[in-house]
């Protein structure tokens, strides 16, 4: 345990917003928002790792749920693209 008071990680509560608001934009700036929110999750939880008695717990659960939040985001506009290609070889038959 640490000496110190653990600290708030404000790169996990950008990720949760980033995660929520990449799934409320899906298209172009959601793709753009989840790329982005899964990059700073990356950061944030390598930093997690090398010290995870420096962050609240709730940090790391912010960060969890963006990048989460962002992979669905990703996930739903990947199965549209796939629908919308698979409509438009459908309807050229």
């Amino acid at each position: 345990m640490h000496p110190f008071k653990q600290q708030k990680s404000y790169q996990a509560t950008a990720v949760l917003v980033l995660g929520i608001l990449s799934l409320v934009f899906i298209g172009l700036i959601g793709l753009i928002l989840a790329i982005i929110a899964v990059s700073k999750a990356k950061d944030c939880k390598h930093a997690y790792s090398l010290d995870p008695g420096a962050y609240t717990l709730s940090s790391y659960k912010n960060m969890n749920g963006g990048r989460i939040c962002a992979i669905i985001s990703m996930s739903i506009l990947a199965e549209l693209i796939f629908i919308i290609i698979l409509v438009a070889i459908i309807a050229n038959i």
